[in-house]
């Protein structure tokens, strides 16, 4: 998957995961406190995917690239939740 994240700085755009569940989640505030921009997405992820392998990069031209590997137990995986800043 991938998202044009290309107004935000680095640092204002968090993918977080739970239950099978993605969600890039970007915002800009000015610097009176204001949200000036926001940008979200939400997805569900196939339950064959393993949510724990969730991995991002953003480009240089402000791509956000996530990837995630296919689970290829039978058990599925635990609840989980996690949070990563790009």
């Amino acid at each position: 998957m991938s998202a044009d994240v290309s107004q935000f700085e680095p640092q204002d755009v968090v993918v977080t995961t739970y239950n099978y569940h993605m969600v890039i989640h970007a915002e800009q505030v000015t610097e009176n406190g204001t949200v000036s921009n926001t940008f979200t997405h939400k997805m569900q992820l196939p339950e064959d995917m393993d949510p724990l392998s969730v991995c991002c990069s953003l480009s240089t031209v402000g791509m956000l690239v996530i990837s995630v590997k296919r689970n290829h137990t039978a058990e599925p995986s635990p609840v989980y939740h996690s949070e990563m800043q790009c």
